[in-house]
């Protein structure tokens, strides 16, 4: 199997998950700046942290990915040598967690329809969350180019 196909893919799953994590961190970041109620702070803080730790795992199966499609000299040392398994993995987790935003920017949209002091809240996550859906798109593309290549 020719493996040079496969570096580019991988490459930009590797930089997408490193977007997604610079977008939850501005979050955090710019959050004790806003007005929000204590409550709401608490959950989209959360939210992030579950994010990012599913960004952890999804790092950890990029790395076994590479193993799988031979990036990485040496004996694999994945247990699993289906490659599918782990594109699934990594799909799974990141549509669980955008799933997850996209009911909190709905939350926040609400929200400042009724408060008018939400808005920047408002503004904060929905535009880092569009940051996040466009890395997640990138890699959903590029899982795709990869299981592409496999058949």
């Amino acid at each position: 199997m020719n493996t040079d196909i496969f570096v580019a893919p991988v490459a930009t799953l590797r930089r997408s998950t490193g977007l997604i994590s610079e977008n939850l961190n501005y979050i955090q970041k710019e959050l004790p700046q806003l007005p929000a109620p204590e409550n709401l702070r608490d959950e989209i803080i959360a939210a992030c942290r579950n994010f990012e730790a599913a960004i952890w795992d999804v790092n950890s199966e990029i790395r076994n990915l590479e193993e799988k499609l031979g990036l990485c000299p040496g004996e694999p040392e994945t247990l699993n040598p289906d490659p599918g398994i782990t594109i699934g993995l990594i799909d799974g987790w990141l549509r669980a967690e955008i799933v997850t935003l996209h009911q909190l920017v709905t939350k926040l949209r609400d929200l400042k329809s009724e408060d008018a002091n939400m808005t920047g809240l408002e503004i904060l996550v929905t535009e880092s969350g569009a940051n996040i859906l466009y890395a997640y798109k990138d890699i959903r593309d590029n899982l795709d180019l990869i299981t592409a290549h496999l058949r």
